[in-house]
């Protein structure tokens, strides 16, 4: 097992507390005029996506975790797990709905997106930065609105709903960012 000390800590370092994997989203250095130094660590769950803070005092070490992301194409879903495939290789694999989670939010068949391997095992399902969806349904807009709001409600074609400008229109394919749950552009 290799340890990090806490001079090697850096943004997207893989690490494990308590046998969870980690990785470093924030790290900031801090140095007080009197005490000892220490790393201030902000770390995101790669099983349960939560974000946590942690100090580490400086000499400190952490352990670093077998972590292995591999991008696959998502294929199609039955009513037991989501099936993926591995392009290069053409293996299969197949995750069950209590691992996919929030996942399932962002995925469209023949979407790419990157399964998560703790030991030999997979732990996490991450849909890309970005993800291209049509509207499905949203809110109509009249002229009184227009003046006090500057958003409405849509909900894309795989359930999730998400706040969108006033101009966008059912059927339109918008752009959004999967880990902001966050509309970005318009694609059409």
């Amino acid at each position: 097992m290799i340890f990090f000390k806490s001079k090697d800590f850096k943004v997207g370092l893989k690490i494990e507390i308590n046998d969870e994997p980690f990785i470093i989203v924030e790290n900031e250095f801090v140095n007080p005029g009197k005490g000892q130094a220490f790393n201030r660590l902000k770390l995101k769950s790669f099983i349960t996506g939560l974000v946590i803070r942690k100090t580490v005092k400086l000499g400190e070490k952490l352990k670093s975790t077998d972590l292995f992301e591999l991008k696959v194409k998502y294929l199609y879903f039955d009513s037991n797990s989501y099936h993926f495939m591995n392009e290069d290789s053409f293996e299969y694999y197949d995750v069950s709905l209590d691992i996919i989670g929030e996942t399932k939010n962002w995925l469209k068949e023949g979407c790419f997106c990157f399964i998560v391997f703790l030991n030999d095992k997979i732990v996490y399902v991450k849909p890309s930065k970005f993800s291209e969806l049509s509207v499905l349904e949203c809110e109509d807009v009249n002229s009184a609105s227009v003046v006090s709001k500057n958003s409405k409600n849509a909900i894309l074609e795989t359930g999730v709903n998400i706040k969108v400008p006033l101009f966008v229109k059912v059927n339109d394919i918008v752009k959004v960012d999967t880990e902001e749950k966050s509309y970005i552009s318009r694609v059409n």
